[in-house]
């Protein structure tokens, strides 16, 4: 008498032998995770500051985007001036700003990255949708890891100087 058949022996071999290669990618796949070095944590926020200027965006505060602009930024008072013109005109708005590439640049602790976004919002009292697109160089300085990141300078489209489409009969924008 035969104790098990063989066939099924080398089936449950084979099962045996899956399930443990499964534990052994499991096991692997859930190491511990190591902690970030501050240089790490700061160039990871720097990819955040798209996030920020999205959610500033979406809220309208100006106030908040200007913080995210360092003290040399050029035009602030320019810029404070057409986002407080823009999100009054606007009923909803919306930013999607994506980094799409960025060089570390260590002597000036900078990333020059590449980005393209678009804006979208609706003007008040009925009028019809904005709609924009661009492309612009974005330079982040790193700072110190205790410090908050800041926008040295935009080259290209600037989606911080928008402003809203010319209309007639008293509607937003108009001139």
């Amino acid at each position: 008498m035969r104790f098990m058949p063989d066939r099924m022996f080398r089936m449950t071999r084979f099962w045996l032998g899956m399930s443990l290669g499964f534990i052994l990618i499991i096991g692997t796949a859930c190491s511990d995770e190591a902690e970030l070095t501050p240089e790490q944590k700061n160039l990871f926020a720097t990819w955040d500051i798209a996030q920020e200027i999205r959610k500033d965006f979406r809220e309208k505060k100006s106030d908040e985007l200007l913080a995210l602009l360092s003290p040399g930024f050029p035009g602030k008072v320019t810029i404070k001036k057409r986002l407080e013109t823009l999100f009054l005109g606007l009923e909803k708005t919306a930013l999607h700003l994506e980094m799409d590439s960025g060089i570390w640049n260590p002597q000036k602790h900078t990333i020059e990255y590449k980005a393209h976004w678009t804006f979208s919002g609706f003007l008040k009292k009925g009028g019809p949708r904005v709609f924009k697109t661009g492309e612009c160089r974005i330079w982040v300085r790193t700072g110190e890891p205790a410090s908050s990141q800041v926008i040295e300078k935009i080259i290209g489209d600037n989606f911080f100087l928008m402003s809203l489409p010319s209309q007639k009969n008293g509607n937003p924008g108009a001139t």
